[in-house]
């Protein structure tokens, strides 16, 4: 039993999961040397450093589709952007066209730029907009396109390197998935889904248990990017992370072990305040 303080009162309370995976993923002076060693190994190490380069998916066998970003953010201020963010959750039936899903996912998650590591040549890693814990970016975006003009709903692996997505499912239910999200009420008519899901081996090879917490953490910088730009644009999201997980995985092809499902950002057009009767 623990004791903790809660509200300048001690009271006792079970052991919980997250405490346990608190504890396991605290760094400690006397754990110093241990928790170093696989951190230095990817520092130095060729091979290391070359699966750093490679860490995205690639599906060689998919339909591809091309996106094309040609939405101007440039005189969108930083400040107005965060004070216009809100958690929108009444979204309208009007589609996102194309060329907005496209903007929203490259603005928000494309690579920037290229970044070498002088000592290994062929060490070339796609940097990207938001922080990841030793560039290891362990974290692979799905969208699901409800209501987005000229695409079908489908689930797709979108990739930070190509700019295109790759169909992972071509025909879904859309019923199952508003069933699957908890959508309901104002949330029901949701026009895209992103999901995140945290491929762990990534972090946990270098920083072990806390590299778990990076991905968690990841998941959140790349959330927010989202939500940023699409308040830049003008639309709607709200993070969301009510879903059944199992299902979820299963839905986007992932086996929910390796590879999870730890966030998602509903996105849609905002339904205005008469349109609510309000």
């Amino acid at each position: 039993m623990l004791k903790i303080n809660v509200l300048g009162q001690d009271r006792p309370q079970q052991n919980s999961e997250f405490e346990f995976f608190n504890e396991a993923c605290k760094y400690h002076r006397h754990h110093a040397v241990r928790d170093s060693k696989p951190i230095a190994d990817h520092l130095h190490a060729a091979n290391r450093l070359l699966e750093v380069s490679n860490n995205y998916k690639k599906f060689y066998s998919a339909q591809e589709v091309k996106l094309e970003c040609d939405t101007d953010l440039s005189q969108s201020r930083l400040l107005d952007c965060l004070q216009k963010r809100r958690s929108c959750r009444h979204f309208s039936t009007s589609p996102l066209d194309f060329a907005q899903m496209s903007s929203l996912l490259n603005i928000s998650f494309g690579a920037t730029r290229l970044s070498s590591n002088p000592a290994f040549s062929q060490d070339r890693i796609h940097m990207r907009s938001y922080p990841s814990a030793g560039a290891l970016y362990p974290v692979e975006t799905y969208v699901i396109p409800l209501n987005v003009t000229s695409q079908p709903a489908v689930c797709a692996h979108y990739s930070a390197i190509e700019k295109h997505l790759s169909i992972v499912r071509h025909q879904i239910d859309i019923d199952d998935v508003h069933d699957m999200f908890m959508l309901k009420d104002g949330t029901a008519d949701t026009a895209l889904i992103v999901v995140f899901a945290g491929v762990f081996m990534r972090s946990t090879a270098k920083y072990q248990s806390r590299g778990y917490r990076f991905t968690l953490m990841e998941a959140g910088h790349m959330a927010q990017n989202l939500c940023l730009t699409a308040a830049a644009m003008g639309l709607g999201s709200l993070a969301w992370s009510s879903y059944y997980d199992d299902e979820v995985n299963e839905l986007i092809g992932i086996d929910g072990v390796a590879e999870s499902a730890v966030h998602c950002v509903l996105l849609g057009h905002p339904k205005e305040k008469t349109e609510r009767g309000e």
